[in-house]
């Protein structure tokens, strides 16, 4: 393992202390280095100190060795002449007293995955996943995942462990990201390394620096609006302040010490007599709801943030739980506490959505009135309770006991009475709240990966950040630009994942296309239309209607690999489905232009072309009839002898059958330029 030196300076350490090693964890054993360009090697050490770098093995017929001197504030860089793909290579660094070394290092290809939860999604939990985790076993295919974490500052290093890609490595590895990278070593024959930088539910800002949000033009506006942290950039800047000020008065203390401590002051459910998790409490006064639900937005309690406690009393025969059993609560918006007739059986601090399940020690259940208890903190207002936010329709019977084989639901009526107003209360302990807190994840799971040399990157985000609308335009593109801007490498391949069919599939009109998700997945193609670069990878087809992760990552890693393929490395062939150009009004019709028409147009089933709809200057959309013309599409409709405008695919989960010859579907589009909303909150 590589040095390390305590230095008295700003929290930059892989775990947020002043720790930084003389060489950075990016460097460990088994990891891949960029082939084809010079070897960017960095560190730490005292100031000043003079560093020696020598790579040895692999083609190398006697090792290199550069110097560098560290900077007054530690780092020292150098860099490495540029190597073939092959190895194994082993390097070593020496900075005074100090040494560091790694080892099994391959040159070949390195990318980048990041975003959210479909990024994240791992290979065990995609479809045919316990077959793929069994195969997974490929000696040149390299894992390497960043710690979820975040950050108010930028951090210099993370705690980073490169691995070989076998079942044991791949399990929890993101699986769109392992077939975009098996695919992409099989073709290229020279090893690939990923990187998997990706956290579920968090928005687009989460992952860009502190310099991007300030070219943003909402910054004196409502910032994130519906996120947990709304207010403007001046209350952002402010809520890190006290996250320093919070984090120098704790003495070490952790966020969940903190809070627990928060809890044990102002809880009056705790100080009550009997207190509200006791068996015996009369609840008579509480109110009734049915759960899974949620109290924000449109639930049972608009708008409050705060700590909201729920009972429900079931019956039970004296067979249950003599061995045990466990209680599933679903999935909590934020942080529950549970108890079962008195006992706490579980307590869960971890923000955002993931079913709780907690374990019953035997005898806890008994014959008769059997009695949980379930205290929910919600910070935001929005989304809070016992729900599922990641399906589209709940799952049956989300909350039960079981007891083996067998289920009691516990679904349906729960009494409930709110506690602690957050917004009366004394301030809560900040925390970084991952899912909504601007800069922190760019912070904590980006910044120390800069400026590593790539060959390019992979993003899947957009579901968490539909509030925006068509704003998510400017957010990725600004996004890209700083990444790619910090990364030092030009115009680095970004390839961006399109957001899939999800929802039921109803032919809605395309007027309808407020709705976020359609705006963002706009907002996707327009990105990738005008920055330089940038592939879209379409996914209107593989998607789950309701499911918000889709299982099928194979022909998504498949997908990310042919669009890889042909940015970054040239690659002739197909690689995406029809992509909207532009459009020709014509008498009674619109031509519509595409480009991505390998092997010519076509309807994927054979039936006649579906999802356009036409209008004119009323903009009012009837569905039209198509026809594939050559290369062409010709779109018109008898009710609209005027055309103006044509919009394809324009629904959550659309219908619409154009492919080209390779069979990838064509990106929903709008020919038209009327205003829409920039944001859907």
């Amino acid at each position: 393992a590589a040095a390390s030196l305590v230095r008295a300076e700003p929290a930059g350490g892989p775990d947020g202390g002043s720790e930084l090693p003389l060489l950075s964890p990016i460097f460990s054993d088994h990891a891949v280095l960029q082939r084809g360009v010079p070897i960017d090697v960095w560190g730490w050490t005292q100031p000043c100190t003079v560093v020696t770098v020598t790579l040895a093995g692999g083609a190398l017929a006697a090792p290199v060795s550069v110097q560098a001197r560290a900077a007054p504030d530690g780092r020292w860089q150098a860099d490495l002449p540029a190597q073939a793909a092959g190895g194994p290579y082993e390097l070593d660094v020496t900075g005074g007293a100090e040494r560091a070394h790694a080892g099994d290092l391959l040159m070949g290809d390195v990318w980048l995955c990041s975003g959210q939860s479909n990024m994240e999604l791992p290979l065990r939990a995609c479809q045919d996943g316990a077959q793929a985790v069994a195969k997974a076993t490929h000696p040149h295919l390299r894992l390497c995942k960043v710690p979820d974490r975040g950050a108010v500052d930028p951090r210099a290093s993370a705690a980073l462990v490169w691995s070989p890609c076998t079942p044991d490595s791949a399990r929890d590895f993101s699986g769109a990201a392992y077939y975009m990278g098996l695919k992409l070593m099989r073709e290229e024959h020279v090893p690939v390394g990923l990187v998997e930088s990706a956290v579920g539910g968090t928005i687009a800002e989460a992952w860009m620096s502190l310099d991007s949000l300030l070219a943003d033009p909402r910054v004196n506006n409502p910032f994130i609006p519906g996120s947990d942290h709304e207010g403007n950039l001046d209350a952002l800047l402010a809520m890190f302040a006290r996250m320093r000020w919070q984090e120098r008065q704790s003495h070490g203390a952790s966020w969940t010490a903190l809070y627990r401590r928060w809890i044990a002051a102002y809880e009056p459910g705790h100080k009550a007599t009997p207190p509200w998790f006791a068996p015996v409490f009369d609840d008579s006064a509480w109110k009734t709801i049915k759960l899974p639900g949620v109290w924000g937005g449109g639930g049972w309690l608009p708008h409050f943030a705060g700590v909201v406690w729920l009972r429900k009393t079931v019956r039970l025969d004296a067979t249950w739980g003599a061995q045990g059993g466990t209680v599933t609560i679903g999935a909590p918006k934020d942080h529950d506490t549970v108890w079962v007739n008195g006992e706490e059986v579980g307590d869960d601090l971890r923000p955002g959505p993931g079913d709780r399940t907690y374990r019953l020690r035997p005898g806890l259940l008994h014959a008769g009135a059997n009695v949980i208890v379930i205290r929910v903190s919600g910070y935001s207002g929005r989304y809070c309770g016992i729900g599922t936010v990641s399906r589209v329709k709940p799952r049956p019977s989300e909350m039960y006991l079981a007891d083996g084989p067998r289920r009691m639901d516990l679904e349906g009526d729960w009494r409930y009475a709110p506690s602690v107003d957050f917004s009366q209360a004394p301030p809560l302990p900040v925390r970084l709240a991952q899912l909504s807190t601007p800069t922190v994840l760019y912070n904590a799971m980006i910044a120390p990966l800069i400026p590593l040399r790539l060959k390019g990157i992979a993003w899947y985000q957009g579901e968490y950040s539909t509030w925006s609308g068509l704003y998510y335009r400017h957010t990725l593109t600004e996004l890209i630009t700083d990444w790619r801007r910090r990364l030092g490498q030009g115009d680095l391949p970004f390839l961006v994942v399109q957001l899939p069919n999800l929802g039921d599939p109803k032919p809605q009109q395309p007027e309808a296309g407020a709705d976020g998700w359609v705006l963002v997945r706009e907002a996707q193609r327009l990105t990738a239309a005008s920055v330089p670069n940038v592939g879209l990878v379409v996914t209107t087809d593989i998607g789950a209607a309701h499911l918000l992760h889709p299982p099928d990552k194979r022909d998504l890693g498949d997908r990310l690999a042919g669009a890889a393929l042909a940015l970054a490395y040239g690659r002739g062939g197909e690689w995406s489905g029809p992509l909207y150009r532009d459009a020709a009004v014509e008498p009674g019709q619109i031509r519509i232009h595409f480009d991505h028409v390998g092997g010519g147009l076509r309807s994927k089933d054979g039936k006649a072309l579906s999802g356009f709809a036409i209008a004119g200057a009323d903009r009012h959309f009837v569905w039209a009839q198509a026809t594939i013309v050559g290369n062409e599409v010709l779109v018109h409709a008898a009710q609209v002898p005027v055309p103006v405008a044509v919009r394809y695919a324009w629904a959550m989960n659309p219908i619409g059958n154009l492919t080209n010859g390779t069979g990838l579907p064509a990106s929903p589009f709008r020919t038209d330029d009327w205003p829409m909303p920039e944001k859907s909150w």
